[in-house]
């Protein structure tokens, strides 16, 4: 997930600027997913709510005691990179087990969001990622692992 907020004006500006994920790949995706039993969705209404807590997507398990599915909520006009990434928080909750973002630690949380940034980094080229996309993907791991030092600090 790529937070809007914290990002440099200059960062936020490149993101917002960036070539949308291609509409047919998603709409493939999308597909595929709902024939695993996970929905992915995206609207205008959506949009406005990702954009006003800083997200290009967010990524959340299922819970069977109220027969909700696996979600993924997608900007409509998500990046190549945010696309990816949330995509690889599902297979994280498909195969960690994770039951949900509030029970998590923030070591937990950022563990998860390291992981998910190096494995778009490595597949970059695969996945589309622009150049300016990778400077902001590398700026916000390396926040991401500055973070992440300081909880464990904090948790020790």
């Amino acid at each position: 997930m790529i937070d809007i907020k914290s990002m440099q004006p200059q960062s936020r500006d490149i993101l917002l600027k960036q070539k949308p994920m291609n509409v047919e790949i998603i709409t493939r995706v999308k597909k595929n997913l709902r024939r695993k039993g996970v929905v992915l969705e995206q609207s205008q209404e959506l949009d406005i709510w990702l954009e006003s807590i800083g997200c290009e997507g967010i990524t959340m398990p299922g819970d069977p005691e109220v027969d909700a599915l696996p979600t993924i909520v997608m900007h409509t006009g998500i990046s190549a990179s945010g696309f990816f990434e949330e995509l690889i928080h599902l297979g994280q909750i498909q195969n960690y087990g994770i039951k949900g973002t509030t029970a998590m630690s923030n070591v937990e949380r950022l563990g998860y969001e390291i992981q998910a940034k190096e494995k778009v980094l490595a597949h970059i080229n695969a996945y589309g990622v622009t150049r300016y996309e990778k400077k902001i993907l590398i700026r916000l791991l390396n926040r991401d692992r500055i973070n992440l030092e300081k909880a464990i600090a904090e948790d020790t």
